[in-house]
């Protein structure tokens, strides 16, 4: 199964999917961009090396196109370009800013070489950058798609948030890069926005925005229509996001999520099924916890009392030893004699008698 990116660079690439997602999330709902009208650019002019940006190396965006639109007699030419994240990156404000700063330039670089190969003249300043005063390129839309329950921090889609600004340069943090990303994040939009987006791509964002709750998920699932007629590639990515083990009828064009997915009910049971183990199990765990307890307690009490009675003893003959010393030493017995009393009556070596006698009388 394809991760998360994956399947929505394959999803998001299909033109009537990409159109709607620029046109409601970029262009406030209007039909500004039409499918038929979108052309794939080639995404390789991206050179970056993560570490060393000036060192050269292949570094593609997800989706570029080049989009036509339309009003009355004028034509108007743009760039678009779409990255899908579906984790937190830091840098993407950051990445974001340089892919545009790139596209820019790869495209002024076009219209230098057009003003060469049409041999128009160039003189003053105009010679030296090799453009005229008039000269304007596409405008570049990018656009990040943010597929995850979490939100994205807001001081993060700006390129000024990733400063760490001295207190004496705050006020003019104004003068820093004010590069901000254009973001989409389905965990802040309404149902009702959700809606106006294209049915295929709606499906999507209602699962990126309910996939931490799978009972609401299940719910709409099976109460939108939309599901029922999926785009394979919205179904692939349906079920990246909710890591569902369903194997999808890739010959089919559309998919019907409601009969691929199981119902609100049997969910409801399976997890109930799942509760009840994990109930279970704690349940035992905590007998099986005040069992040992208890065992531990009753053996350690036994062995407390066979070893304070093993002490008792052991300071009792002690006690009797250092008695006896006493008593045979006035009577005038001598030291010799004592220690062959100890030794017969107490089982004591010759070391061990001569140290109680030593330790008593001296």
């Amino acid at each position: 199964m394809d991760t998360i990116d994956a399947c929505f660079k394959k999803f998001r690439a299909l033109p009537e999917v990409f159109a709607s997602l620029f046109n409601n999330a970029m262009f406030d709902g209007e039909a500004l961009v039409h499918g038929e009208t979108l052309t794939d650019l080639n995404t390789d002019e991206i050179h970056i090396n993560a570490d060393n940006p000036s060192i050269s190396e292949k570094r593609q965006r997800d989706v570029l196109k080049k989009g036509v639109c339309k009003q009355g007699q004028q034509t108007t030419y743009l760039l678009l370009a779409a990255e899908g994240q579906s984790y937190l990156d830091i840098s993407m404000s950051g990445r974001t800013m340089l892919y545009d700063a790139i596209n820019i330039m790869a495209r002024l670089d076009d219209l230098r070489e057009r003003n060469k190969q049409s041999g128009n003249a160039l003189s003053g300043e105009c010679f030296l950058s090799k453009l005229h005063e008039d000269d304007r390129i596409e405008p570049i839309f990018t656009l990040v798609v943010y597929l995850s329950a979490k939100r994205w921090p807001a001081k993060l889609r700006s390129v000024c948030g990733l400063f760490r600004i001295p207190p004496p340069f705050e006020k003019f943090r104004a003068r820093l890069p004010q590069y901000t990303m254009n973001l989409l994040e389905p965990c802040r939009l309404s149902d009702e926005k959700i809606e106006r987006f294209q049915s295929d791509l709606a499906a999507v964002l209602y699962t990126a925005k309910y996939m931490s709750n799978k009972k609401r998920l299940l719910q709409i699932i099976h109460e939108k229509s939309i599901f029922q007629d999926v785009n394979y590639h919205a179904a692939c990515l349906i079920r990246a996001l909710c890591n569902w083990n369903i194997k999808l009828p890739e010959k089919e064009e559309t998919v019907n999520m409601t009969s691929q997915t199981i119902s609100l009910s049997e969910w409801c049971i399976a997890e109930g099924k799942k509760e009840g183990i994990k109930i279970g199990e704690r349940r035992a765990q905590r007998r099986a916890t005040k069992k040992g307890k208890e065992q531990g307690l009753k053996l350690g009490m036994k062995m407390g009392i066979e070893q304070g009675i093993e002490q008792g003893i052991a300071q009792g003959i002690a006690q009797g030893i250092v008695g006896s010393v006493k008593a045979l030493d006035s009577v005038g017995i001598s030291k010799e004699e004592i220690c062959r009393q100890l030794m017969t009556i107490y089982h004591l070596s010759q070391e061990q008698a001569n140290r109680y006698i030593a330790d008593t009388l001296e």
